[in-house]
């Protein structure tokens, strides 16, 4: 089950639909966040860039939402980091290997965008 407050209750994304299709289970991540405070996985795939002209990319990662920030563990696996993301920021999966499968669905499924949006730039040329 991948959780993320990107996925909408009243509509499917362009985004929503393409993972579903890929046989994904979506839900949406309520406030209580209660599901996922112990030993979760996340990560992130965003290239929009915002105004820092920054893209979101995160590997998957093992950690724990504590007062509505993910933490990711240390490499000893039993204590947090201090830096932390707002859980907003972060798709969350139940298992290691579908983070992993989710992480690399949200690559090829951008893969797929920009080659569209080279196809669509080849046919702009004058011949």
């Amino acid at each position: 089950m991948i959780t993320s407050h990107k996925f909408y209750e009243t509509y499917e994304t362009e985004l929503m639909k393409k993972l579903k299709s890929r046989g994904f289970k979506l839900k949406f991540l309520d406030s209580s966040f209660e599901e996922y405070k112990e030993n979760t996985w996340a990560c992130a795939y965003v290239t929009e860039e915002n105004k820092e002209g920054l893209g979101l990319f995160k590997k998957p990662v093992r950690g724990r939402i504590v007062n509505r920030y993910f933490h990711e563990y240390k490499k000893d696996g039993k204590s947090l980091k201090k830096q932390a993301v707002s859980v907003y920021a972060r798709y969350y999966c139940d298992t290691e290997q579908e983070c992993k499968d989710f992480y690399n669905a949200l690559i090829d499924i951008e893969n797929e965008k920009l080659k569209y949006l080279i196809y669509k730039n080849e046919q702009q040329k004058i011949n």
